[in-house]
């Protein structure tokens, strides 16, 4: 019985000694981090013969609830309407999403021209939020028109010829049974501002077309 009197004993001093006053008021610590949305890179690169560029957002710091932040797509060197289709909107993020992707069209015309760009911003953060990166060059890479292959007859064999001003470009070929394309193995040969390749003639016919 001495035992158990001594254990309630030190069990009731125990209480008495962290038990709170009625009266007292219990003050909760409260901290909220933000949204931190960025874009990933201050520069982007397409190539103007895809069909979209892909531009990404990301969102760090407080996943908890959904966060939004506007964007707009702008002329710089590239013309609205002409390199890109104009785009704006808002970027919802949910709960738990850490990136979203900016898909941006992308208009490709035949001519040879200088690199050109576009800027992405980001505004108007929602709440909670803040951005650590608003601004970034999307830069569209031109890509030159391939040029006219031509095919000429040169005794028992096939003379295939573009311009040599055409830069590094592939000549493959294809039989229309497979529709397979295999790259032409003989190195093009320069002459008087011609590339040419001659292939042997014989009874099977193949499909021949330059690559970039």
């Amino acid at each position: 019985m001495q035992a158990h009197r001594q254990i309630a004993i030190f069990v009731a001093t125990l209480f008495s000694a962290y038990s709170l006053d009625s009266s007292a008021q219990m003050k909760i610590m409260s901290y909220d981090t933000p949204s931190y949305i960025e874009l990933q890179s201050s520069e982007f690169l397409v190539y103007e013969n895809e069909t979209n560029a892909l531009v990404t957002v990301v969102r760090t710091g407080d996943f908890r609830r959904s966060a939004s932040v506007d964007y707009q797509v702008t002329e710089s060197s590239a013309t609205s309407g002409v390199d890109f289709k104009p785009k704006g909107g808002t970027l919802v993020f949910a709960a738990g999403e850490s990136f979203k992707i900016i898909s941006i069209p992308v208009i490709h015309d035949e001519e040879a021209e200088e690199n050109e760009t576009i800027q992405v911003l980001l505004q108007n953060a929602g709440s909670n939020v803040m951005i650590t990166r608003a601004e970034a060059t999307l830069i569209i890479r031109d890509v030159p028109p391939l040029p006219r292959l031509q095919i000429a007859v040169v005794g028992q064999k096939l003379r295939l010829s573009w311009s040599a001003t055409a830069g590094n470009c592939v000549l493959e070929r294809s039989h229309p049974a497979t529709n397979q394309w295999e790259t032409v193995m003989a190195a093009p040969v320069e002459e008087e501002g011609l590339f040419f390749v001659e292939e042997p003639m014989n009874e099977e016919m193949f499909l021949y077309r330059l690559r970039s």
